[in-house]
């Protein structure tokens, strides 16, 4: 098979490696659906990185890398979830999850070297008030008014 321009990407072959692992890993394994999530989502990361080296531009190949980064962390959530429930083996979970995070960070430094530069800012869900169980006010405090221009 000829080497196109993803082929010489090291992410895209440790990528391929990974999902290869988890096609082992998983090939016995007699939670199906989570077998069948985790397979996909370790072969989703080669397959976006491929996509978006073939698009025309950086911005589009960019948008791809990411998306490989969010079916990375898709992967280390299904493995963490196959080692909660008894789906694979604690070591080999962790390997393949240690695997993924090397994958991981190839990736964030693909997209850096593509010209990112911006910290990832996390958007984390609002913390509950105990007492009401309700997202916590935004913006003024209640009976505050705008004060209008003169």
């Amino acid at each position: 098979m000829a080497k196109t321009a993803f082929d010489k990407l090291d992410v895209w072959n440790h990528a391929v490696e990974l999902a290869v692992l988890v096609h082992d890993a998983t090939e016995d394994c007699e939670h199906h659906y989570l077998s069948d999530r985790m397979l996909q989502s370790a072969v989703s990361i080669a397959a976006l990185i491929a996509e978006g080296a073939e698009r025309a531009s950086l911005k589009h190949f960019l948008h791809h890398v990411h998306r490989a980064r969010g079916a990375a962390a898709e992967l280390r959530t299904h493995l963490h979830l196959a080692e909660r429930i008894g789906a694979l083996q604690a070591g080999l979970a962790r390997a393949l999850h240690d695997e993924t995070m090397v994958v991981t960070e190839k990736l964030h430094r693909l997209a850096r070297s593509l010209g990112h530069s911006e910290e990832r800012r996390y958007i984390l869900p609002p913390v509950l008030d105990k007492d009401t169980e309700a997202p916590p006010r935004r913006g003024r405090p209640a009976g505050s008014t705008k004060k209008k221009k003169p």
